[in-house]
C-alpha cells in the first residue's frame, strides 16, 4: 500500500484519500465500484495491514479539513 509508505516515511499528517467517478460504468448501479469504494474496500483492506481508525479520522477528516483551511487563506 503506497499509504503505508507515506505513513513510515513520516507523512501521516499530510495524507488525502480520495477517488472519483468519471464515467457511468463506475457507479455501483452499472457494475462498478460507486461512491462508497473507499469506505467498503479500501478503508477494510488497509487497516487488515495495520492502519487503524484513528489513523483513519485523520485521512479522511483531519487532514481534508487541514488543507481547505491552507487553501481558503
Amino acid at each position: 500500500y503506497n499509504i503505508l509508505v507515506a505513513i513510515d516515511g513520516g507523512h501521516e499528517d499530510r495524507i488525502l484519500v480520495s477517488h472519483d467517478i468519471c464515467k457511468r460504468n463506475r457507479l455501483e448501479k452499472y457494475g462498478g465500484h460507486g461512491y462508497g469504494h473507499i469506505l467498503k474496500i479500501v478503508q477494510h483492506q488497509t487497516k487488515t495491514a495495520g492502519i487503524s481508525d484513528e489513523q483513519w479520522s485523520k485521512f479522511g477528516s483531519n487532514n481534508p479539513h487541514k488543507w481547505l483551511e491552507c487553501q481558503i487563506k
